[in-house]
């Protein structure tokens, strides 16, 4: 359902700059939300509040609104759901270097158990590396840097061998 709803704003970044109308998708997103089978499904609430936090953050520069879109979700169940949230705003915090705050969420996102969103899963242990290398956490950083690259053989995601050989570099 993420990656679904993820195509509203992914669509419009697509656009020459001048032609982004990004009020025009959060309004979309809007309209997404009333929806009774929105509501009625906690997989559907988070991949809207998502997506409506990722055009904020990431496009509008506002920060501290996505996070409190994604704060406004009460009470999630799904584990899956959980990741992404924290996957996110990992996400949004390494995207303005602040790296504690990265720590923090990509943390919780790697500790919570889950069957989807395996590259995002992949994802998060390797920015976690970033993060704490930029605190200068070494050792824990070398840990994970291990653990993503097992991972990545694990997986085999073919298509990022690019990524696997800076996480190579990462590790020397």
């Amino acid at each position: 359902s993420s990656h679904m709803v993820d195509q509203c704003w992914l669509s419009e970044r697509e656009k020459p700059q001048g032609e982004q109308d990004w009020a025009k998708v959060l309004s979309f997103i809007d309209e997404l939300n009333t929806m009774l089978c929105v509501q009625e499904s906690e997989s559907l609430r988070v991949a809207v509040s998502r997506s409506k936090a990722v055009v904020y953050a990431d496009y509008l520069k506002r920060r501290d609104q996505a996070n409190a879109i994604l704060d406004a979700l009460s009470e999630i169940n799904n584990p899956d759901a959980y990741f992404l949230v924290n996957y996110s705003k990992g996400c949004f915090a390494l995207d303005e270097s602040d790296f504690s705050a990265t720590v923090e969420f990509l943390t919780i996102a790697e500790n919570t158990i889950g069957e989807s969103f395996g590259y995002y899963r992949l994802a998060t242990t390797r920015q976690l590396v970033i993060a704490l290398e930029w605190q200068n956490e070494w050792e824990l950083a070398k840990k994970y840097c291990l653990k993503v690259i097992r991972d990545f053989r694990e997986y085999d995601f073919k298509s990022e061998k690019l990524e696997f050989c800076e996480l190579l570099g990462e590790l020397a």
